[in-house]
């Protein structure tokens, strides 16, 4: 089946889902025509991929289609034929990120480093996992070795001093969340409720620095100094996503792919509240002949980060203060008793854990629950991070169907 054709018979049959569930539901509100949906999401293209349109489109396979599109010539980091602008640096084939060294390659101070990049239209570089840095790493190390790099991680006094992300899409960090990715001594398996390093510096700082011939990543303050005694200059390396956005409405709701999943997967994001439960037969609900799909699960670190982009910049418009700040997902328990599992019946791998800060909650509700994921970074360094301490909350969610 052809991309197009796959697309036209998901959105049919989405539609009809979603109409079942809602007559059948009866509390949930309508969903909204595409006429009302927000004007920075355009309607699809007639046919095929059209660059220029504002809308991602991968083409159906790895190699073809778009990278970028951001609906506007002029955006930095992204061709007039739609392929990630990043010369002199690296793309991840997993998602299409831009990695690069900035053009004044030191900075003394993490604002420095900021503004380095925003000169770019990047961010300073943060990670959402092991495997991701030790690509990156390894693809640019022969540009910054030996010296230490930047880390978009700043601590935010209103946040309880919690590590907040340079990148909106990503969380920080924080000793009370599990799900947060921290890169400490051994590398992998190294991300779970670490305390952060010091490393022998002069003094701790709000910072982070990565290190990468200790394989570690250390506090940094001002005037921090290397185990000789001298004062450390990091480089500045940058990351930038793909200009634009994959999400086109379809029916009520915002068809959406990603990169990472790109033949094995596609998603919708429904903006309209419901329960969790309401929002798990929608999902469910056999489409396309027979074809059911589930609230989205989150086998990988990268597949979050994808997704739930994707779902931010299809809500943020809506108004995250009016209820759009927040998306049910498919992890759920039945009762306290019972562990907590992906709707797909998988069990929670701890390179992938899924959990806010101080989240799942002990103790409260004996019977199931379900988890919504955050996307409102401004208040939340855990952002993108499950939490399951609202259980008569009604969302918008995010399914997932197969190809």
């Amino acid at each position: 089946m052809s991309a197009e054709r796959g697309r036209g018979r998901l959105i049919a049959g989405v539609f009809g889902a979603l109409a079942v569930i809602a007559a059948v539901a009866g509390g949930i509100a309508c969903l909204p025509d595409l006429r009302d949906g927000p004007s920075q999401i355009r309607p699809p293209p007639p046919s095929g991929p059209a660059c220029g349109d504002g809308v991602i489109d991968y083409g159906g396979a790895a190699d073809a289609g778009e990278q970028c599109d951001p609906g506007d010539a002029t955006v930095t980091g992204c061709t007039r034929r739609c392929e990630v602008d990043c010369v002199g640096g690296y793309v991840d084939p997993q998602d299409d990120h831009c990695y690069f060294i900035a053009e004044s390659s030191v900075a003394a101070t993490y604002e420095a480093a900021l503004a380095e990049c925003n000169k770019a239209n990047a961010h300073v570089v943060t990670f959402e996992s092991f495997d991701t840095r030790s690509r990156v790493v390894a693809a640019l190390e022969a540009q910054f070795a030996p010296s230490w790099f930047w880390v978009g991680l700043s601590t935010e006094p209103m946040q309880n001093n919690a590590y907040v992300s340079a990148g909106d899409d990503e969380p920080g960090y924080d000793r009370t969340c599990a799900g947060c990715f921290f890169f400490g001594p051994g590398g992998a398996g190294n991300v779970r409720r670490i305390d952060l390093l010091d490393g022998g510096t002069a003094n701790g700082g709000p910072w982070v620095i990565d290190a990468p011939r200790s394989k570690a990543w250390y506090q940094f303050g001002q005037a921090t100094l290397d185990p000789l005694g001298r004062a450390i200059q990091p480089k500045v390396m940058c990351e930038r996503e793909p200009p634009g956005a994959s999400a086109e409405p379809c029916s009520g709701a915002f068809c959406v792919t990603a990169r990472i999943t790109l033949g094995s997967k596609r998603y919708v994001v429904v903006p309209s509240a419901a329960s969790g439960d309401e929002a798990a037969r929608a999902c469910g609900t056999p489409v396309d002949g027979g074809r059911a799909g589930q609230l989205v699960v989150f086998p990988s670190r990268d597949e979050r980060e994808a997704v739930l982009r994707e779902a931010r910049n299809v809500l943020e418009p809506y108004g995250f203060d009016n209820g759009f700040d927040k998306v049910w997902i498919g992890l759920a328990r039945q009762s306290d008793a019972d562990p907590w599992r992906w709707d797909d019946g998988s069990p929670l791998d701890v390179d992938a854990e899924p959990w806010a800060g101080n989240q799942p909650p002990d103790g409260g509700s004996s019977g199931p629950l379900r988890a919504y994921a955050e996307l409102d970074s401004f208040l939340h360094y855990d952002v993108q991070l499950a939490r399951a301490d609202d259980p008569a909350a009604k969302h918008p969610y995010v399914c997932e169907y197969p190809p």
